[in-house]
């Protein structure tokens, strides 16, 4: 009796030993999960402020094209009916012309940027996501096992 009294009681340590390490082990999983749901809203924050900037930067990609059309379209009409007078005055506007196009052109390139950088945020995103997704099934193994 005494024999199996020891051996009871040595299974009843080791079962509260084996229960403080899954009670530290879940409580690492909460504070992972917790960390991996901060970490998946701030990139979800950073990525509706990079499409939202994006956004924007069309809006006024466009609004400046729209304006170089009608500079242009101005500075062709105006040239046709200038006189040889005025034909510096179209050089002038030419050149105008000329450089809001290039930087038409460097906005262009800056969105192709924000673009590759929001398709490179939906990657990451989606990797934490998985990341996330493969925390759950752990967490649920451990929540099964108990």
């Amino acid at each position: 009796v005494e024999i199996l009294t020891a051996q009871v009681n040595e299974e009843v340590q080791i079962n509260q030993a084996l229960s403080e390490d899954l009670k530290l082990q879940e409580q690492q999983n909460v504070a992972l999960a917790a960390d991996l749901n901060q970490s998946n809203a701030a990139l979800r924050e950073e990525l509706e402020e990079v499409r939202s900037d994006t956004k924007e930067c069309l809006q006024v990609h466009q609004k400046e094209m729209d304006a170089l059309k009608m500079l242009l379209q101005e500075s062709r009409d105006k040239a046709t009916h200038l006189s040889a007078a005025h034909q510096e005055m179209v050089e002038i506007l030419t050149a105008q012309v000329n450089e809001e196009a290039l930087k038409n052109v460097a906005l262009s390139e800056d969105l192709k940027l924000q673009k590759q950088q929001n398709v490179d945020l939906a990657a990451d995103l989606q990797l934490l996501n998985e990341s996330n997704t493969v925390l759950r099934k752990q967490l649920e193994g451990l929540e099964a096992q108990k």
